[in-house]
């Protein structure tokens, strides 16, 4: 059931129907999930996590960071393509695609206030 989220949305913004999600909350008494979360405002997913929703699923929004990423790493002069690809090194492009993605799925905690409701320093991918 929708309340304003889109799967695949991979430009812009939106916001919930907090309405019907306040309905919805009010009728299931279980946490519920969000699918297609890359294109909700942050406002919207604040608002959503009062309402009852305690998963948000970023799928798009994680797909489109690692190969950001990877242009970001790709973009510097002079690349030797022994360190960029498999090494492992700062250098290496899947290194950089797998930080991108890491860094983005912080800052989503971060935006959802979750910083600080789970140890992340206890996961080895976390340090760079």
């Amino acid at each position: 059931m929708s309340v304003g989220n889109v799967y695949v949305k991979v430009d812009g913004t939106q916001d919930l129907d907090l309405g019907r999600l306040a309905e919805i909350h009010r009728q299931v008494k279980l946490p519920l999930v969000l699918h297609g979360g890359t294109g909700i405002s942050a406002c919207s997913l604040r608002q959503a996590i009062s309402l009852g929703v305690a998963k948000v699923n970023y799928e798009t929004y994680l797909r489109q960071s690692y190969p950001r990423a990877v242009r970001g790493a790709l973009d510097r002069e002079g690349l030797d393509p022994h360190r960029v690809l498999g090494m492992g090194g700062a250098d290496d492009l899947l290194v950089a695609g797998r930080f991108g993605v890491r860094d983005a799925v912080l800052e989503r905690i971060d935006l959802l206030g979750c910083c600080g409701r789970i140890d992340c320093g206890r996961w080895p991918w976390t340090s760079r």
